[in-house]
């Protein structure tokens, strides 16, 4: 019987919890931790036949939402419209987290 009493209490514990996740959802909390322990600076470039060029973050993050896929290429991210094309966007982990929490939801594939 003293078993079944903590499975109970354990239960109620996690039950409570999903309905605080409710109420108050955790996950951009969580996002917002990670994207502050993250030391590195937000950068983003922009590869033309020209080369590399840098582009504003605010600026990036529209323009990342806009290219029909994003890739990992090593520590950053490649984000194109074509895969054979020769433009494409590089941008850094901490630039795409700061992208996801003002809500422009760049998905990596």
């Amino acid at each position: 019987m003293g078993c079944l009493k903590i499975v109970n209490i354990v239960l109620a514990a996690f039950a409570v919890l999903l309905a605080l996740n409710l109420l108050m959802p955790l996950g951009p909390l969580a996002g917002n931790a990670v994207y502050a322990l993250d030391a590195s600076e937000p950068e983003c470039h922009f590869n033309t036949a020209a080369g590399l060029r840098e582009i504003p973050s605010d600026a990036c993050c529209f323009e990342l939402r806009q290219q029909l896929a994003c890739t990992r290429a090593g520590t950053d991210i490649r984000c194109y419209t074509s895969e054979s094309s020769g433009t494409y966007y590089l941008v850094n982990s901490k630039l795409l987290a700061l992208c996801n929490l003002e809500g422009f939801n760049v998905k990596v594939s």
